[in-house]
């Protein structure tokens, strides 16, 4: 037996990329005295991929990941799908506009990975590590069976040569945090020091456990959640879109450096499919959370303010579980069939269509803002409340408009303006901090435990704003509650 190796060098070669899926096959002969002994061909594909600052870099250029997931999991198959059902499968999530595809909970098939390359998918590749929340089954792999070690070394030495895989991710929804840090800082220094390959190490933490302050993100390339706000959980009674809105903003705090990726949303249709509705609900709910902190705006202009590097509707086809009564989970766009499309499936496939041709090879990033994006006024909760010290006000101006903010006590008096000045339309956000003391009835070290109210008045620096809730003619006004704990 003997080893032998070597360094190619391509010329200008053309680079792979869900647009342009372009791939060349190596071929590596053994011959002796001129008979062939063996043969072995592979294909691959040229590409780089990156972050810088809180941006997803596919060959030096800002990317958007618009996607889905995948069980690996058929009706008639069951987990051993034939390569041609496999090709099919993935033909229909490049139908549905997406650029990307999470195969999570494990590793798929290898052709999955190699039907990838050729059509153009960007994928994240993950290992069966999930629901470990309590710290015992971390200690026992992390210091002594080190299982998760040996699947993750598995998959990445079977796919590294597999260009549409840009993501490798170490655990799905585990609670506990200390154990995935050890985890992760184990597997980032081995990747590092003995087979470094170029790709990003993430995760799939929920949003909910702990929360945007989990510290083992920092740990991570790409900081990885699930988000089902106003579904499994409800934070502040704030729902699908306010809660997912203000979670990523938290986390875009605690990890300004750091791309973002939600590794799934989505909703169930039923098993009766009595909820169709919901689902669509829940999809532009949520998604309308992410769009504008997308990289690229869905009218292709890069956005400077943009985090989310990727997007993942849970899941593609419906699947087989134990986990419900009737056999099956109904998450899925289409039913498990691979015919029945649900209406959700037009929703995401129409909104997934302002990307498709923009999300890649945006060659340089204007400084722009998302003023052009609202449609109407309006004066959105604070965040968090209750609060202590601080909260975060948001508005949104479909005009230019000169604005006021205010702060008012229980009785109506005056005691902070937040905002008094000409604005641009767009989306604003204002702090208050209620330590700070400028007027009104204070306690010691700031104002005093109880109810507030905030109030917006815009008027529009030209006519035909439409009326607010409170009815001031040619300006836009609200009012909303707020309540400070101590």
């Amino acid at each position: 037996v003997a080893g032998w190796q070597t360094q190619l060098t391509i010329q200008n070669p053309e680079l792979w990329s869900p647009k342009k899926p372009i791939l060349y096959i190596l071929k590596v002969t053994v011959s002796q005295g001129g008979i062939v002994k063996d043969e072995f061909h592979t294909q691959f594909g040229v590409r780089t991929i990156q972050t810088l600052d809180d941006k997803i870099l596919l060959n030096g250029k800002t990317v958007f990941l618009h996607g889905v997931a995948r069980h690996e999991d058929h009706p008639n198959y069951g987990r051993s799908i034939p390569t041609s059902v496999i090709l099919s499968d993935l033909k229909i999530v490049k139908s549905v506009n997406a650029n990307y595809l999470r195969s999570g909970h494990y590793p798929n098939h290898p052709y999955t990975y190699l039907a990838a390359d050729r059509l153009g998918l960007l994928v994240m590749e993950e290992i069966p590590v999930w629901w470990f929340d309590e710290l015992q089954p971390w200690k026992i792999q992390n210091v002594a069976r080190r299982i998760h070690v040996q699947m993750f070394r598995e998959m990445v030495f079977r796919d590294r040569n597999r260009s549409s895989i840009a993501l490798w991710s170490t655990s799905n929804e585990c609670k506990n945090v200390e154990g995935r840090i050890e985890f992760l800082q184990l597997l980032k220094s081995e990747v590092e020091s003995q087979y470094p390959d170029g790709r990003l190490l993430t995760q799939s933490a929920a949003a909910d456990r702990p929360g945007p302050y989990d510290e083992s993100q920092g740990y991570c390339d790409v900081a990885g959640w699930t988000m089902y706000f106003g579904i499994f959980y409800n934070q502040y009674g704030l729902g699908k879109y306010r809660g997912t809105r203000n979670f990523v903003l938290d986390a875009n705090d605690y990890f300004p450096k750091k791309p973002i990726i939600d590794t799934e949303f989505g909703y169930w249709s039923g098993e009766d499919m009595s909820q169709y509705a919901k689902q669509v609900e829940v999809f532009d709910s949520t998604f309308l959370a992410f769009a504008p902190r997308a990289p690229i705006l869905a009218n292709g202009t890069p956005n400077p303010f943009g985090f989310i590097a990727g997007v993942t509707w849970w899941c593609i086809f419906d699947w087989y579980t134990h986990q419900q009564a009737g056999g099956f989970q109904s998450m899925g766009l289409i039913r498990m069939n691979r015919v029945d499309a649900k209406p959700v499936m037009n929703t995401l496939k129409t909104q997934y269509s302002n990307y498709v041709n923009r999300s890649e090879y945006i060659t340089e990033v204007k400084q722009t803002s998302l003023s052009q994006s609202p449609k109407e006024f309006e004066l959105e909760q604070n965040y968090p409340n209750p609060f202590n010290p601080s909260t975060v006000i948001s508005y949104q101006l479909s005009v230019n408009s000169k604005v006021s903010l205010k702060i008012y006590d229980l009785v109506g008096r005056e005691i902070a303006t937040l905002v008094n000045e000409e604005q641009s339309a767009g989306w604003k956000e204002v702090q208050w901090n209620a330590s700070n003391l400028s007027s009104g009835i204070f306690a010691k070290g700031g104002y005093a435990s109880g109810v507030y109210f905030y109030r917006l008045v815009a008027k529009a620096s030209s006519e035909g704003i439409p009326l607010g809730p409170s009815g001031q003619a040619g300006a836009f006004v609200d009012t909303k509650k707020m309540v400070l704990t101590k």
